[in-house]
């Protein structure tokens, strides 16, 4: 029988563990943070782990997971790690990112029931959905068949056979551009596996056979299959591929210490919300530029990297996610950051993004030299819904844009005549 405990992630946790059960949590999370295959892996977390566990007096251990959310089994001990938000307003940030898990290269099985599974099987039936409207990608695949008329390099054996028999029909190899594709028969099989999920909503496993039965031209994924790679022309495939392989691996990773075995579903949390918020404010804003840019710092080799640049050209204002909740009082370093972003960028307007509720009022707008700086909060107050927070963002930062903090020439844009042509990043 399971023992199930409960974590926030980034936020220690107190848990009775034996030092053999320690070190699979430690190898989980080296494993993770150690491989750039690893969604969300930047390659700047090597030799580090995503979770730290230190001893007690008491003997207990005080388990921290840095910035993942998931499922973690360690012998008889279930660890689910929720995030630091409301999981509603947490899978409604995370829908909208264009960044997807990627799996670690260690076999793979954890159980199902993880909450947040149902996301992923979510996201990947809604990118298997528009594949389909966009179309399946057909490619050349080798095929070995009878055939009436000679096509590609002939066996003449059993050809001949063949002819010995009374049949006029030849065995050929050759190539048929065709959706039977390697690629087409991961995503139809991860399809059909989330459409036998009991677990998961009725009405997403119906989405999920229909997407299977629309695919009647792709056959049965083979062993080989797994191995199947995006390329320049499949790049739209990306995301679907990695939320396919995820889920026919069992949605999890397996790693083992000693006597101990371990298995794990943890993904990143920053990256994806940075990315889900950046796609909410562009959606919202559509008339203004909303992008991610890096800027270098002459040749020096240094460059900073504001989450969020607002204006084509002239920046018309910087701003930076914190996946966090904000207090009454800035934090130094944040505001520290988000002015030299500013400056970069030669914008007067900084903004700093993180996660509010009423009970706490946003830190004052403050002003350093002439770059003004003003704090946003996503709204994750109880009965607040997703969709209201995502509504007053934008909304804040639209009138934000159009405000006095904001150069004139940028309000000019959007106040004048010119029509502004949003660019697709």
């Amino acid at each position: 029988m399971l023992d199930e405990f409960e974590a926030i992630e980034s936020k220690p946790v107190s848990l009775d563990l034996t030092e053999g059960e320690v070190d699979v949590l430690l190898l989980i999370g080296r494993e993770l943070a150690s491989t750039s295959s690893w969604w969300g892996g930047s390659g700047s977390e090597l030799n580090r782990s995503v979770v730290s566990a230190d001893r007690l007096r008491d003997g207990s251990c005080r388990v921290t997971f840095r910035d993942v959310i998931g499922l973690v089994r360690v012998g008889s001990k279930q660890i689910c790690v929720k995030p630091k938000i409301p999981m509603d307003h947490f899978a409604y940030i995370a829908n909208r990112s264009d960044l997807a898990p990627r799996l670690g290269n260690t076999a793979t099985q954890v159980a199902e029931g993880l909450d947040f599974a149902a996301v992923i099987v979510r996201w990947h039936v809604e990118a298997a959905e528009k594949l389909l409207r966009q179309g399946l990608r057909k490619d050349y695949t080798d095929r070995t068949d009878e055939v009436e008329r000679i096509q590609g390099s002939i066996h003449p054996i059993k050809t001949t056979l063949l002819t010995s028999m009374g049949l006029a029909r030849a065995v050929c190899s050759f190539q048929e551009f065709t959706e039977d594709t390697m690629l087409n028969r991961v995503v139809k099989a991860a399809c059909l596996k989330v459409a036998r999920m009991d677990s998961i909503d009725l009405a997403i496993r119906a989405r999920a056979r229909k997407v299977a039965q629309r695919m009647d031209d792709v056959g049965t994924m083979q062993p080989n299959d797994l191995r199947a790679q995006v390329d320049r022309l499949s790049a739209n495939y990306s995301r679907l591929l990695s939320l396919s392989l995820l889920i026919l691996a069992g949605l999890g990773l397996t790693v083992a210490a000693g006597r101990h075995i371990g298995t794990a579903f943890l993904v990143r949390t920053p990256e994806l919300i940075e990315d889900g918020l950046r796609s909410i404010l562009k959606e919202g804003l559509q008339d203004i530029q909303v992008a991610k840019r890096r800027l270098m710092l002459g040749d020096s080799g240094i460059s900073i990297n504001p989450d969020l640049v607002f204006g084509r050209g002239s920046t018309a204002a910087v701003a930076d996610v914190k996946y966090r909740l904000l207090g009454k009082d800035w934090a130094k370093p944040d505001l520290n950051q988000v002015v030299t972003f500013a400056t970069g960028f030669r914008t007067h307007a900084a903004a700093v993004i993180g996660f509010s509720s009423r009970a706490v009022a946003l830190p004052r707008p403050v002003s350093v030299g002439d770059v003004k700086v003003r704090a946003f909060g996503w709204d994750v107050s109880e009965g607040v819904a997703p969709q209201a927070s995502a509504t007053a963002l934008t909304g804040s930062f639209r009138e934000w844009l159009r405000g006095a903090d904001v150069c004139s020439d940028w309000a000019s844009k959007l106040h004048g005549n010119r029509p502004f042509v949003p660019i697709r990043v």
